[in-house]
C-alpha cells in the first residue's frame, strides 16, 4: 500500500527474503574477498548474490503462500458443498410423512 520502510517488515515474505539475501550477500562477499583480495569485485558479487537470493526466496515464499491459499479455498468450497448436501437431505427427510 504505502512504500515506506516501516511497512516492509509487515509485508508477507519480505523480512525473510531480505534476511536470506543479506546473509547470502555477506557470506559470498566475504568468501570472495578472502579468495581474491579484490574489494570491488567482492562487493559486486555480494550485491548480486543479495539481489538474486532475495528475489528467489521472495518468489518461493509467495508461491508457497499461494499453494496454501488454494488448498484452503478448496477445503472451504468442499465444506460448503457438504453442508448444502446435508441441509438438502435434512429438509427432504422432514418433508416425508
Amino acid at each position: 500500500k504505502d512504500l515506506k520502510l516501516e511497512n516492509v517488515a509487515k509485508t508477507p515474505c519480505a523480512r525473510q527474503a531480505l534476511l536470506y539475501g543479506i546473509g547470502a550477500g555477506v557470506a559470498l562477499a566475504a568468501t570472495r574477498f578472502l579468495a581474491t583480495r579484490r574489494l570491488l569485485s567482492s562487493g559486486n558479487w555480494g550485491f548480486a548474490s543479495f539481489g538474486a537470493v532475495s528475489m528467489l526466496s521472495w518468489e518461493f515464499c509467495r508461491y508457497q503462500r499461494r499453494v496454501v491459499q488454494e488448498q484452503l479455498d478448496a477445503m472451504a468450497a468442499e465444506t460448503h458443498r457438504k453442508l448444502e448436501q446435508d441441509r438438502r437431505a435434512g429438509t427432504e427427510r422432514a418433508e416425508r410423512p
